[in-house]
């Protein structure tokens, strides 16, 4: 199975950010208003990022996010001034274009809002997706889509978890902290909704997310 999206190749110089930038915008234009779950568009919860240097030339570009009036975001989140500069997809989506290399979604405390993100899933060279991948796409049964690499997964739910991450299988949870990239291509099959995580799959995640 493949991904249906060329993976931006790992061998892409990283220390030519413009051309490492203008590869990803090729492979990931803007979403539009009808790619984004309806139950998103207008929380004020969405701002802006672009590829920005490592902390050293051997490390990959960071996506740093930033407000829709153009201020990095390096407040404390979910804090009142936090919350004031976030904004709904169509104001951050009407600055995408300047400057910067997409949109996001911030998840804030008591939003009950679930992310969960599936990293390094899809091979590259194949496009083969991981059994692993395909389990936990299908339990979560809610909105998913690839990210802007196209090496991994993005699932938005509706529920209550705790933060968890492994790095040893790819498996990370946000709850009431950091942001989501925002890509709208969604998985094949996946629902178009932001739909509720069964209790019995936030306990697998959290245990044994396999």
């Amino acid at each position: 199975m493949t991904s249906g999206s060329e993976a931006m190749p790992d061998h892409l110089p990283w220390h030519d950010l413009e051309a490492f930038r203008a590869r990803h915008r090729a492979d990931n234009p803007l979403p539009d208003c009808a790619a984004v779950p309806a139950e998103l568009v207008d929380r004020p919860q969405w701002l802006l990022w672009r590829y920005e240097p490592g902390e050293s030339p051997e490390k990959k570009p960071r996506k740093m996010p930033y407000y829709a009036d153009g201020r990095k975001r390096v407040s404390s989140q979910g804090s009142v001034s936090d919350r004031a500069r976030l904004t709904t997809f169509a104001v951050a989506a009407a600055k995408a274009g300047a400057g910067y290399d997409g949109v996001g979604f911030a998840f804030l405390p008591d939003d009950g809002l679930i992310g969960i993100d599936l990293d390094g899933m899809i091979d590259p060279e194949t496009g083969v997706i991981a059994e692993r991948c395909s389990s936990i796409v299908a339990a979560c049964a809610s909105y998913t889509e690839w990210s802007p690499s196209g090496k991994g997964v993005h699932i938005l739910c509706r529920g209550e978890a705790v933060t968890t991450k492994s790095n040893r299988i790819g498996v990370e949870v946000f709850v009431g902290r950091q942001y989501f990239t925002f890509t709208g291509r969604r998985w094949p099959g996946a629902p178009a909704t932001v739909n509720v995580l069964d209790a019995a799959v936030v306990r697998r995640l959290r245990n044994h997310p396999c």
